[in-house]
């Protein structure tokens, strides 16, 4: 992208739904995957300055917004195959995805509204339905965790006393918290836990009755701006 070229979050929204119409996976996917490398690049601190309070916070929605559609398309990729539930791989990584897109899908829904989103969310809890047919609730890693200091991601300081606040968006940035001096006292297998992710599967219990279990996940809602763990967002399109 030029420089001097800033982006326009509602028209991408826009252009996105003219491109999801088109029904053609692999353009709905190079659109977003381009979309999401102008949108970091433009969120980067260097360029931040030049634009808008508002139109970062747009353009940081709208980021959160197009990663969610990848992490739809990835769930559709996945179980596209008939046997696709037989690969005990893929329907862990499939359950992972469920989350990340429904938690990024509610995030922005409570910004902004798009039809889309109904949707999608319609579509992921017919996939959490199947799997609660499929495997039952299931049992999840809960840890306990002694915080000794949680600090701010936006200013570094100690959250308690800065006058920013978790979970809202700060010229483009959201405002975390940030574990200072944690231990780790236990954990135990809940049934409603905070985190879907750290699900117990039977196949990964082992003859001596021990369990291979995701203590705690690194999720983290606009890891695209970062270093995305999840999904590489410069791969080619898979179909």
């Amino acid at each position: 992208m030029e420089n001097n070229r800033k982006i326009d979050a509602f028209l991408l929204l826009n252009e996105l739904h003219e491109v999801i119409n088109s029904r053609d996976r692999r353009e709905i996917w190079n659109f977003i995957v381009c979309s999401l490398n102008k949108i970091k690049s433009e969120l980067a601190d260097a360029k931040k300055s030049k634009y808008s309070v508002y139109e970062n916070d747009c353009n940081y929605i709208s980021g959160i917004f197009m990663r969610s559609i990848l992490d739809y398309m990835k769930i559709e990729m996945l179980t596209s195959s008939r046997d696709w539930i037989k690969d005990k791989k893929n329907v862990e990584q499939v359950w992972l995805s469920v989350w990340d897109c429904k938690d990024r899908i509610d995030f922005c829904r409570e910004r902004v509204h798009l039809d889309l989103f109904d949707k999608i969310d319609y579509s992921l809890k017919e996939t959490l339905r199947f799997y609660r047919e499929q495997f039952g609730p299931g049992a999840y890693m809960s840890p306990e965790l002694k915080v000794l200091k949680r600090n701010c991601s936006i200013c570094k300081d100690n959250i308690k006393k800065c006058s920013h606040l978790s979970g809202v968006i700060y010229n483009g940035s959201l405002c975390s918290e940030i574990l200072i001096d944690v231990e780790l006292i236990g954990g135990s297998l809940v049934s409603y836990p905070r985190d879907h992710r750290c699900r117990a599967w039977p196949w990964r219990i082992d003859e001596n009755g021990k369990s291979e279990v995701l203590f705690i996940s690194t999720y983290c809602i606009g890891d695209f701006l970062d270093n995305d763990d999840w999904f590489d967002l410069n791969s080619s399109c898979p179909w």
